[in-house]
């Protein structure tokens, strides 16, 4: 005899004690998800349970149990509230439009906010020489060798991209020595050591320059989302770096002892006096315009002289102290200022010869008389 073996689930054929567990094994499908409820109390609530995605949850919509996305009260898991928003909060700034958002777009946007990482751009970030001395006298051959480095620049931080530098390696290395354009030099070192060849130092600015060639940048820069910040960078080069060398006549300076005579006897003539300036006899290579320091060392048995090129500033005072100071001018006399006025004559020089430069006019100024001097006198 037959039985029926796929009961009806009704109260009338079975009901589960109160505080008992019921236990389903096996594979259970409810084949109708319409006509499902939950009773609390003497209320049943329809569960609805159709479609869903990732991360869905069991929601009380509307007096149903449904299947939908968590949100903080919204029907719909978007935000439908007031807009656009009037404070800044956390990466979210005042006057943006929230309306459509998901809340979980909205937390994103508050508390990790899109950034932008900084671009410092590729450059010669040094251009030196060696030996480093700046300033030579006219006619000095010199021998110097002119260093670049590059730099590729950066993108920091990183963020999303693949590489953190702003260029690629450099390729080509563009030196102008002295005004003469050298054949660029292919490397993709970061540093070139260049010789130059023998220079003969002219009077004012001696010019060294260089730039560097780069190959393009490896991908563009992102911010902290992976969106582009900037496009990569295509191939260029550099701004040009400069290294001066100033070449000048010296000023020179000195005493010559009178052999114990009268105040303004044997004063030295002017042909003396150039050639102790031929001679390199105090003989200082420096800029002459402007106040000048001299330290004479000298005894009241000695005359005081100084020597600088007519092109620089002409000198009218003296000074050792607030108190023991002077004017320079007047006649050639004992009984005149510490120093008269100046005395112009050629100078010639084996050195400025090599640029043409010999012989070249000086102001020389002799002391009217003898002086002890052993502090340092400065003169303007």
């Amino acid at each position: 005899m037959g039985f029926f073996a796929r009961p009806n689930l009704d109260d009338i054929q079975f009901k589960q004690l109160s505080g008992s567990t019921l236990t389903m094994s096996g594979q259970t499908r409810i084949a109708t998800t319409g006509n499902l409820s939950f009773q609390s109390g003497n209320t049943f609530i329809p569960i609805i349970i159709t479609g869903g995605t990732n991360l869905d949850v069991l929601t009380l919509v509307s007096g149903k149990i449904r299947l939908q996305s968590p949100s903080s009260g919204a029907s719909t898991g978007y935000y439908t509230c007031k807009t656009p928003s009037t404070i800044c909060v956390g990466g979210i700034p005042a006057n943006t439009v929230l309306t459509g958002k998901t809340i979980a777009c909205l937390f994103e946007e508050m508390l990790v906010p899109t950034v932008s990482p900084t671009i410092t751009p590729p450059s010669e970030s040094s251009f030196t020489i060696n030996p480093s001395a700046s300033i030579y006298e006219v006619g000095t051959v010199i021998n110097v060798c002119a260093i670049s480095c590059f730099s590729r620049g950066c993108i920091c931080p990183q963020y999303c991209g693949t590489c953190c530098f702003r260029s690629g390696v450099p390729y080509s290395y563009n030196n102008i020595d002295f005004g003469v354009i050298q054949a660029p030099f292919l490397s993709s070192a970061c540093c070139h050591s260049h010789s130059l060849a023998a220079h003969c130092v002219t009077k004012g600015n001696n010019t060294l320059s260089a730039t560097i060639s780069y190959c393009s940048g490896a991908t563009s820069a992102r911010n902290s989302n992976g969106s582009v910040f900037a496009a990569a960078l295509p191939a260029g080069t550099t701004a040009a770096l400069s290294c001066i060398i100033c070449g000048l006549y010296p000023y020179f300076y000195g005493k010559i002892a009178s052999g114990n005579c009268p105040a303004g006897v044997n004063r030295p003539a002017i042909n003396t006096i150039c050639n102790c300036m031929a001679a390199k006899c105090g003989c200082c290579v420096g800029d002459s315009n402007g106040s000048l320091y001299f330290n004479f060392n000298s005894s009241l048995d000695d005359y005081l002289w100084f020597a600088v090129p007519s092109g620089s500033t002409i000198k009218t005072s003296w000074s050792l102290t607030p108190s023991n100071n002077g004017v320079i001018s007047g006649a050639t006399t004992a009984g005149g200022n510490l120093f008269p006025n100046s005395v112009t004559v050629p100078i010639t020089c084996v050195l400025w010869n090599n640029v043409g430069g010999s012989p070249y006019t000086y102001r020389v100024y002799i002391s009217n008389y003898q002086s002890a001097v052993n502090t340092v006198m400065t003169v303007s």
